[in-house]
């Protein structure tokens, strides 16, 4: 049997990090691709865009218990309506985007002008000041454009439909019904085990970046501190 540690150390490149857990008799093994970091069944990994499921699931449910189940399907509601700022694409200026085309990303949005928006910045400004870079070339309905930008969107929605941040109702109404630790931004993770955690590396000139971390607050979402290591060199 070939040692699992080197094969999985062997994937990169050409992925950028990969992780792979092993179950055999009861026992448990994990291995990272990224040299020299331990982890085990206790780890919080950051799952990166897998979280657009909780996204989708926290806004549907948010917008059906606003309604009661008694309105329009959530998918069909407008995305415009709900968060009360402009939201047309220059190609359809008399459609309006719904939930829908946002959450199966053929909205017409696209990542070009980023999606991180600057802490203190709302949204409605964001979008005035990104202006027509915010859209593709594709009117909402026509076309396929994987998009960040949507998801974030989508997680305002569910912050006004339900007047609670998005982290703590996502929790309440995806995450704990599920039994699934975690949060965003490593937001209502377990006091004990906020220290056992592992970004997204990506390798840069010959040595793994944190992808997502390092850019998170000092302090974080929820007051605790983000630690979690930085870089480590990639394979020769």
């Amino acid at each position: 049997m070939p040692d699992l540690s080197s094969l999985v150390q062997s994937l990169t490149p050409p992925l950028a990090f990969a992780g792979i857990a092993v179950s055999k008799g009861g026992q448990r093994s994990f291995y990272l691709s990224a040299p020299g970091f331990a982890v085990t069944e206790r780890t919080l990994f950051r799952s990166a865009s897998i979280s657009k499921i909780v996204v989708g699931w926290t806004a549907r449910l948010a917008l059906a218990k606003q309604t009661g189940g008694r309105a329009t399907r959530p998918e069909d509601q407008t995305v415009e309506s709900l968060l009360g700022i402009p939201l047309r694409h220059p190609l359809a200026p008399d459609q309006p985007i719904t939930v829908g085309q946002i959450a199966s990303h053929c909205a017409g949005l696209t990542d070009a002008a980023g999606y991180a928006l600057p802490v203190g910045q709302s949204l409605a400004d964001w979008i005035i000041e990104r202006g027509t870079a915010i859209w593709s070339d594709h009117p909402p309905g026509t076309y396929f454009d994987y998009c960040n930008l949507g998801y974030i969107l989508l997680a305002a929605v569910a912050e006004k439909a339900s007047g609670q941040r998005f982290d703590q109702l996502a929790r309440g109404l995806v995450l704990d019904p599920l039994d699934i630790e975690g949060g965003f931004n490593w937001s209502g993770v377990m006091s004990e085990r906020r220290m056992d955690r592992i970004p997204t590396y990506r390798e840069t000139s010959g040595e793994f970046h944190a992808n997502i971390d390092d850019k998170v607050a000092s302090g974080g979402i929820s007051g605790n501190p983000v630690e979690v290591p930085q870089w480590c060199p990639a394979l020769p």
